[in-house]
């Protein structure tokens, strides 16, 4: 069998289509890359095994992820920061240093504002504008998927 060229995007393409489906699993194998889907209660888990995989310090913009949003007059205007990939939210670059960012600290376009681990790529999150952070909306380690709202900046 050829080697199986395969890029995130069409990673996130066959995710968008799984989730579109009644299918409850599905597999996908090649050599040393095997991909797995499996739906458990109307959420689609995702997990992938490619012995060559390294970690990244590959930056994820975030500026096609943030979303005008709607408030009434008691709550102040911001801009919601939604997940541009599947993977595992992470607040910090590892579990004994500090986050980059809290709830009320000034941001600045290009500061990193989390990680989210993806095919054991660690993939930072930077702004793509100026503000304050309002609000995290996902705890540390806890799975998101693509477009889920992850924290809003003022």
């Amino acid at each position: 069998m050829a080697n199986l060229e395969i890029s995130v995007q069409d990673i996130e393409q066959l995710l968008d289509k799984f989730s579109a489906t009644n299918l409850t699993s599905m597999s996908l194998t090649d050599g040393s890359f095997e991909l797995k889907l499996k739906r458990e209660q109307e959420r689609v888990v995702f997990a992938a095994n490619e012995v060559t995989a390294q970690p990244s310090s590959a930056a994820v913009t975030a500026s096609s992820h943030y979303a005008e949003v709607e408030t009434n007059e008691s709550l102040a205007k911001g801009q919601v920061l939604k997940a541009p990939i599947v993977g595992t939210f992470y607040r910090s670059p590892a579990p004994d240093k500090d986050p980059f960012v809290e709830v009320g600290r000034t941001v600045n376009k290009g500061d990193v504002l989390y990680i989210i681990e993806s095919m054991k790529l660690m993939n930072e999150v930077t702004s793509d504008c100026n503000g304050m952070i309002a609000e995290i909306m996902v705890e540390d380690g806890q799975g998101v998927e693509f477009g889920e709202p992850i924290m809003r900046i003022e």
